[in-house]
């Protein structure tokens, strides 16, 4: 692949970002103690640790979740029984880590890595078996959605952009937003394999953005799982194909993989080509629309399936990581912006950040490996293309019934009613890279693009 871009350019466009991400930003305190606390029954529960009284472990979690801005006010709004419903779910995750810790020590049986056998959070590929698992996942999204909970967690995305990206802290943050979802849900998170898109002709044309799936890819979502959803910006919408470009996994391998330690593949000190933020930055800004931006994106469904790829991702960069005798739960690195250090509080009810590099954390899910030739997943919807020895997503069958010019047009004004596009609800994603084959015409444009088309310059993958 050959990329055209300015490398000075990019760094100040990265150093514009995090100075105008609109985020709340929290002190940077050590809680190690106060987290012990909250998140009470653990492995070192088995050495003789015992449980909070209930009150004194919810008032030590509320605090460290949504803790007081300057005013002792929360911040975030979240009322009493959306607090209460968060706890809920950390009381579950808890109960779950402690089982499992209890239940390997009586049996002294090592854990395997990716045993589905291990956990019942064995994440599969959106399309494995004919999209059955993804099925169960867009079922459970809507009832969540419906009773009001999903868009409580898609919230808690919203408030905390200053710790989940631009960042060291972008992936074990993310790791942790999984763990929450997936609980609540009660069913595995399906991964979302973009590069079985990015290796057709035509990305636009997968499966995936059909009824059965995702549902429209351009313009508002109207048919499928996700249909008439509403988020703070108004009707869920999206414009695939509009800029970035979707996951290549011989970038994957030889750029991300191939790095020894987490700041070699983080923000701001990786290679752009190795960047895995940078990566899914390009993902979020392909599929467009409210997931393009930072502080929305997660009330599109698609986003934690995404993210699930991405964790995919990390957690093979950490097997490869233990083969080089690299501990990757004290990977964490030396230098972080504010709210990232491993130390500081993730705003998930009282777990810092460092919970997610923590083995204990990752012990909790398993995936199944990616689709492989000549199999690919046993799916009908994805193919071994025998010439290139890669697999590929099947096309929809049927194409959109609004003409695209039309659902263009429709996706533009919704982006403008709801000042999406004016930056109402702050920035979007900032893409690493453009596909050739997209169109260029983002509903929210990045600061990158907007200094290129000053000084008329574009950056590319051929």
């Amino acid at each position: 692949m050959n990329v055209q871009m300015s490398g000075w350019l990019f760094l100040v466009t990265l150093s514009l970002l995090a100075l105008n991400t609109v985020a709340w930003i929290q002190e940077s305190l050590d809680r190690s103690n106060d987290f012990e606390e909250c998140y009470g029954v653990h492995a070192s529960n088995i050495s003789g640790k015992q449980h909070l009284a209930g009150n004194s472990f919810e008032k030590r979690c509320t605090d460290l979740l949504i803790p007081f801005d300057s005013s002792r006010e929360r911040i975030g709004n979240f009322t009493a029984k959306e607090i209460n419903y968060i706890q809920s779910i950390f009381r579950k995750i808890n109960s779950e880590n402690y089982k499992i810790q209890r239940n390997r020590v009586r049996r002294q049986v090592p854990l395997v890595p990716n045993n589905p056998n291990n956990v019942w959070r064995y994440r599969q590929e959106v399309r494995t078996n004919n999209g059955y698992h993804f099925n169960l996942y867009a079922t459970r999204v809507r009832e969540l959605k419906a009773t009001g909970q999903y868009d409580i967690i898609a919230n808690i995305n919203r408030v905390s952009v200053s710790k989940a990206y631009v960042g060291i802290n972008f992936l074990p943050w993310h790791r942790l937003i999984l763990l929450v979802l997936e609980t609540a849900l009660g069913v595995p998170i399906p991964y979302y394999d973009s590069s079985l898109d990015h290796e057709m002709e035509d990305p636009t044309n997968s499966c995936v953005w059909e009824p059965r799936y995702f549902g429209e890819g351009i313009g508002p979502v109207l048919q499928g799982r996700f249909a008439n959803f509403i988020t703070p910006a108004g009707p869920l919408f999206r414009k695939i194909n509009a800029g970035g470009v979707l996951i290549s996994r011989p970038m994957i391998i030889r750029h991300v993989w191939s790095q020894r330690y987490l700041t070699e593949i983080s923000t701001p000190t990786a290679r752009y080509k190795s960047n895995l933020e940078g990566q899914s930055n390009n993902v979020h800004y392909w599929i467009n629309g409210i997931i393009s931006n930072l502080a929305l994106s997660a009330y599109d469904p698609i986003f934690f399936c995404h993210y699930a790829f991405i964790d995919y991702i990390w957690d093979i960069f950490r097997t490869v990581q233990s083969s080089k005798g690299i501990n990757s739960e004290t990977d964490t690195g030396k230098k972080y912006p504010p709210g990232q250090n491993p130390s500081d509080s993730s705003d998930l009810n009282g777990l810092l950040n460092s919970e997610g590099y923590s083995f204990k954390t990752s012990n909790l899910v398993s995936y199944r490996r990616w689709a492989q030739c000549p199999s690919c997943d046993v799916s009908d919807d994805v193919y071994c293309d025998k010439v290139r020895w890669v697999c590929v997503s099947r096309q929809k069958p049927i194409p959109s019934a609004i003409p695209q010019q039309i659902a263009i047009h429709q996706t533009d004004r919704l982006a403008s009613i709801s000042a999406l596009k004016d930056g109402k609800f702050g920035p979007p994603f900032t893409p690493f890279a453009n596909d050739s084959r997209t169109r260029g015409d983002a509903v929210q444009a990045s600061q990158m693009e907007k200094d290129m088309v000053k000084k008329n310059q574009k950056f590319r993958v051929s």
